[in-house]
């Protein structure tokens, strides 16, 4: 029986967070185009972080079937420091997002990126935050 869109999207949620546990979701929603979902973990003065993101794509192939990118990261932040590793990808139909095989495929990346957002050193956040003198008040 195949599950409905709202059932698919609440498996592909409680899979997320079982994944990534103990990292707690710190924000979800449309950004960009894309749907994502991030999880954190405060590890001292570092915030760890784990970010799934689904781009409907539209229909390239002409099959009439919606293609979806899958994209997981794994990231950490220190202040106006951080660093963010795309660490996989990949563009499926959006029917097999509602699979238990896609599920567990993408549960094993998720748990890939946890192992790599807590090996992240404070070293490792070699990205600046950009800053805008000219929005501060002088």
């Amino acid at each position: 029986m195949a599950l409905t869109k709202s059932q698919a999207t609440k498996a592909l949620i409680q899979a997320f967070l079982k994944a990534v546990a103990p990292y707690e979701l710190a924000s979800h929603g449309e950004r960009h185009g894309s749907w994502e979902w991030v999880a954190q973990r405060w590890d001292g003065p570092i915030c760890r972080s784990v970010r799934l993101a689904l781009t409907p794509l539209g229909r390239p192939d002409g099959t009439g079937k919606t293609i979806v990118d899958v994209e997981v990261y794994a990231g950490a932040e220190l202040k106006d420091r951080f660093h963010q590793d795309l660490l996989s990808t990949e563009s499926v139909p959006d029917i097999h997002v509602s699979s238990d095989a896609f599920r567990s495929d993408l549960s094993q990346r998720l748990r890939k990126a946890v192992e790599r957002a807590d090996e992240l050193a404070q070293a490792d956040l070699d990205q600046i935050y950009p800053t805008y003198p000219e929005l501060r008040r002088a």
